[in-house]
């Protein structure tokens, strides 16, 4: 019976050690036609970046040129295409430059993850010409395959250890108190 339950606890840690969250790529490229109702701009931005679904945490980075003004302020906002959302994230970008490059790392409130997956969120950048936003495009997500690890981190060495020790010192302890009652 308690060999039992110590196996079963070592299983537990062994499969909480190999869980993870789905990673995604994220891409964009921003123009002023996406916007709603579209604007004129020779301007365009490029999106690149992860999202860890464990975390919940963006990180992208944003490349941006020939904005008819200086930046303004950046967002990313919940909307499906042709139609306005609300602001999620506030990009804080530097302002005033009409080329150049920010990029962070931002947590996705969970209750708009679904909105995320589901590519019902966009990157919109706006300028004093253009308030309402200058570039806009949908963020696009791809799962990034899982890569099986040849070697465990330190993280997964420390629980198998763990659960390998409790494991030894629970079959000594049993095989000891099964000795004491042969020689009583």
């Amino acid at each position: 019976m308690i060999t039992k339950s110590l196996i079963s606890i070592v299983a537990i840690f062994m499969i909480a050690t190999l869980s993870y969250g789905q990673m995604y790529t994220v891409s964009a490229t921003a123009v002023g036609a996406n916007e709603v109702p579209p604007v004129t701009s020779m301007g365009s931005a490029s999106v690149t970046g992860t999202y860890d679904e464990m975390t919940n945490m963006i990180t992208v980075t944003v490349n941006y040129s020939n904005l008819s003004s200086g930046l303004a302020a950046a967002h990313f906002h919940a909307g499906v295409v042709g139609a306005n959302g609300p602001v999620i994230v506030n990009l804080a970008p530097p302002t005033g430059a009409t080329s150049g490059t920010f990029g962070g790392t931002f947590a996705v409130p969970a209750v708009n993850e679904a909105d995320l997956l589901a590519g019902n969120f966009y990157i919109n950048l706006h300028t004093p010409n253009n308030p309402g936003g200058e570039l806009r495009d949908q963020l696009n997500l791809l799962p990034v395959p899982p890569v099986v690890a040849a070697i465990p981190t330190m993280g997964q060495w420390g629980l198998m250890v763990l659960g390998l020790s409790v494991m030894i010192f629970g079959i000594i302890s049993i095989r000891q108190k099964q000795l004491a009652i042969n020689i009583a």
